[in-house]
């Protein structure tokens, strides 16, 4: 979905959710309980805990190995004997 006056195109699920939020806000607004700092409940749909990344780990062995075979490489001689 294009909006004009935003920087990139909006999914229609993200532009619903935006629309859910502001109508949940004016209905605490307008009862009196809406409070900008106090995060609020999590709806049905949000996920339980925190957000799930991705861990990136790095391969030691085959660090261990590159650096091993770079050592032995340079150990030996540039010029061979004849």
């Amino acid at each position: 979905m294009r909006v004009g006056w935003l920087p990139e195109d909006v999914s229609v699920e993200n532009a619903e959710e935006m629309v859910t939020v502001f109508q949940n806000v004016f209905k605490d607004v307008e009862h009196g309980s809406f409070a900008p700092g106090e995060p609020k409940k999590p709806s049905k749909g949000a996920p339980a805990g925190p957000k799930k990344q991705l861990v990136l780990r790095a391969n030691i062995q085959s660090l261990e190995y590159e650096e091993i075979r770079r050592e032995a490489l340079k150990s030996v001689p540039t010029v061979p004997k004849m």
